[in-house]
């Protein structure tokens, strides 16, 4: 599972739209879009932010990746 997968799963789990869960973020839907399919890879700074918008299940999730040195494409 990549990163832009747990994000999408966690943002759907809470009901969410992207544009929602972006402007919990501070960013807008598209940047929130291009996390979701891979075609950003995010910061630590990003996950956490990301993480804070949805939730510590997401955080802890997202740091084992990171943690891992999975890449956020999945490739």
């Amino acid at each position: 599972m990549t990163i832009g997968q747990i994000i999408r799963t966690e943002r759907t789990k809470l009901g969410l739209t992207q544009s929602q869960a972006a402007a919990r973020m501070g960013r807008s839907q598209s940047y929130w879009a291009d996390l979701e399919a891979d075609r950003r890879s995010p910061t630590i700074h990003t996950l956490k932010r990301v993480a804070s918008a949805l939730g510590c299940d997401l955080e802890c999730k997202l740091e084992v990746l990171y943690d891992w040195g999975l890449p956020s494409n999945g490739g």
